[in-house]
């Protein structure tokens, strides 16, 4: 069990731009990211959360590599975790909602550095946030859809305790910078809706109405 709520929150997006990926128009444009309710938490992003109708949620396994989250919510195996053979890195199946969409087709999860170490006495083994993106989100959509999420003073440059580093890891491994707010407003790329009334601009805005598009796989 967790100590904590580990849903998941959706933060609705819309591209504004007309992109080409792979020498093809990219279509897609509306749909969500995601990530873990420890992760909003550690972030103080609880009331830029979203909900929506759209989004059906199901249950699903979760397992973990620490059996404490970088919001400090703590994971235990629970009674019948454990006679399963489960562990301290496996939760409930209650503990654990995901969000799915009928439509997705694939998606990338990228992953944000903490300076918050995973065992106060052991140096140089951070926490990571990740947060999980629609297959036809690029680079440049995740690093101003993050840049317009994160709140002002979340990255620091140079970095400082208790801020994140100013990248993004990709799924392959490579650093992409996160956009300042004020450069993801500026380009508009893509628009996040963080509030119901924004959202419902943003579905007015893309001309579906009734569905969210496709989200980030799960």
């Amino acid at each position: 069990m967790a100590s904590a709520d580990l849903s998941k929150d959706a933060f609705p997006l819309l591209r504004l731009t007309g992109e080409i990926v792979n020498g093809k128009p990219n279509i897609e444009h509306l749909g969500y990211f995601t990530c873990r309710a420890s992760v909003t938490r550690y972030l103080l992003m609880t009331s830029l959360v979203a909900a929506s109708q759209s989004l059906i949620s199901e249950r699903s396994p979760l397992s973990a590599r620490s059996n404490t989250l970088a919001d400090g919510t703590t994971l235990t195996a629970s009674t019948a975790d454990k006679a399963e053979g489960g562990s301290g890195t496996k939760i409930e199946n209650k503990q654990a909602q995901v969000l799915r969409s009928s439509g997705a087709k694939g998606s990338k999860t990228v992953r944000l550095k903490t300076t918050k170490l995973v065992n106060p006495s052991v140096q140089g083994k951070y926490h990571q946030v990740s947060f999980r993106f629609p297959g036809w989100a690029t680079n440049l959509i995740i690093s101003n859809a993050l840049g317009l999420i994160l709140p002002t003073g979340t990255i620091a440059n140079p970095i400082s305790e208790g801020k994140l580093y100013p990248f993004f890891i990709s799924p392959g491994g490579k650093r992409y910078p996160i956009a300042t707010a004020t450069a993801a407003q500026a380009a508009a790329v893509v628009a996040v809706a963080t509030s119901p009334a924004a959202l419902t601009a943003l579905i007015a805005e893309s001309g579906l109405t009734g569905a969210m598009g496709e989200g980030a796989q799960e």
